[in-house]
C-alpha cells in the first residue's frame, strides 16, 4: 500500500511526463524537444523508483539519459553547426494527432473502467517464485533470474549483439 508522499509524488511525476511528452510532440524547436524527452525520461526512472525496481531505473538514467539523449543532442548540435540553421520542426496533421490522440484516450479510459481481472486462485506454485524465495533484493532477483531460468534467452541475446557488433564492424570497415 502506498503512502500518501509515495502518492503525491507518482502524481507529481506523472504530470511531468504528460507535460513532457506534450512537448516533445508540440515544441517546434528540436533541441527544445530533446530536452523535453530528456525529462520524460528522468521522470519515468522517477516512477520506476517509487514501485522500487531501483536497478531499472539506474539502466533508464545511465542508458536513456546518459547515452542515448546525449547522442540526439550531439547531433543536432553539429548538424546547426554543419548547416548553419536552426531546425524547426512544422506538423502539417495537427488536427489528425490530436483526434486520433482522443480517441486512444477514449479508448484506455474504457478499457481501464470496464476490465474485469479473475482472481488467481492456483494452488500449482509458479516456479519463478520458487526461485527468488530467498532473494532479497531486486537487484539480486534480477540477475537470479537471468542467470537461472532465463539463462537461454539472455545468451542468444549476448550471442546477437555479437554477431551484430561484428557485422557493424565489417560494414564499416568496408566502406572506408
Amino acid at each position: 500500500m502506498w503512502l500518501v508522499g509515495e502518492a503525491i509524488a507518482f502524481w507529481v511525476l506523472a504530470i511531468i511526463i504528460v507535460l513532457g511528452a506534450l512537448g516533445v510532440v508540440a515544441l517546434r524547436n528540436l533541441f527544445h524537444c530533446a530536452l523535453c524527452l530528456g525529462l520524460v525520461l528522468l521522470s519515468v526512472a522517477g516512477i520506476f523508483i517509487l514501485n522500487g525496481a531501483e536497478f531499472l531505473a539506474g539502466v533508464q538514467i545511465l542508458i536513456y539519459v546518459g547515452a542515448t539523449l546525449v547522442i540526439i543532442l550531439f547531433a543536432i548540435m553539429l548538424s546547426e553547426n554543419i548547416t548553419g540553421e536552426r531546425i524547426q520542426l512544422a506538423s502539417y496533421n495537427r488536427t489528425v494527432g490530436l483526434v486520433s490522440a482522443l480517441l486512444f484516450l477514449v479508448l484506455v479510459v474504457f478499457l481501464a473502467l470496464t476490465a474485469q481481472f479473475p482472481a488467481h486462485t492456483s494452488t500449482i506454485k509458479d516456479p519463478v517464485i520458487a526461485v527468488l524465495e530467498n532473494v532479497k533484493t531486486n537487484t539480486a532477483a534480477f540477475g537470479t533470474l537471468l542467470l537461472t531460468k532465463f539463462i537461454v534467452p539472455f545468451e542468444f541475446a549476448s550471442v546477437f549483439l555479437l554477431v551484430a557488433l561484428i557485422g557493424a564492424i565489417v560494414i564499416a570497415r568496408t566502406a572506408e
